[in-house]
């Protein structure tokens, strides 16, 4: 899912503040091939389009990445500018929230952007894919940590990203089917 910026009633930008990792820090223009940098990092975003054979049925547009200028392209997510509603929303997040098979409902993802403290600018990010800490830094990946256990995980959750759950928060990780080792 990806918001649209109105200016004057056209699309201008778009932005995505749920998407972690790979996704923009910024709003990306609405046009093809213009790209984004991602702070002061190697990293880059950018739009392209893909038109359906069908005149009717509207362009798809594909937001890419790449971490360095010498990397290829890659594709992140895909939208089209159609228009949803309240309810529209509450079934996609009750799907997305119920189905095993959509990640979201196994695993734990989360990104903490690195931000340099002179320049206020970002230059990479701590990620968590599950059961794994990675550090990305000016394109440079390093893994932190791989835990083995859930107490591992909590551990690193609060060293990495300042997140201290309680007792009762600990326990109920260990009947979910994010619980590492499920």
């Amino acid at each position: 899912m990806s918001d649209a910026i109105y200016y004057s009633n056209s699309i201008e930008n778009t932005a995505d503040r749920r998407l972690s990792g790979p996704g923009p820090t910024c709003p990306v223009p609405v046009k093809e091939c213009v790209e984004v940098k991602a702070g002061s990092t190697a990293a880059s975003h950018r739009l392209i389009t893909q038109n359906h054979s069908n005149n009717f049925i509207q362009p798809k547009w594909i937001l890419q990445n790449r971490f360095s200028p010498t990397d290829e392209w890659r594709p992140v997510y895909q939208f089209t500018l159609t228009e949803f509603h309240t309810r529209d929303f509450e079934v996609m997040n009750y799907f997305t929230s119920t189905n095993r098979h959509i990640f979201f409902t196994h695993k734990l993802i989360g990104s903490l952007k690195i931000m340099d403290k002179d320049t206020k600018d970002i230059v990479g990010a701590v990620t968590l894919e599950h059961d794994k800490f990675k550090k990305r830094i000016n394109g440079e990946s390093e893994v932190l940590r791989i835990c083995k256990n859930e107490d591992d995980r909590v551990d690193a959750l609060e060293k990495w990203f300042g997140i201290v759950l309680s007792e009762k928060e600990r326990k109920a990780i260990g009947r979910s089917a994010a619980e590492i080792g499920t």
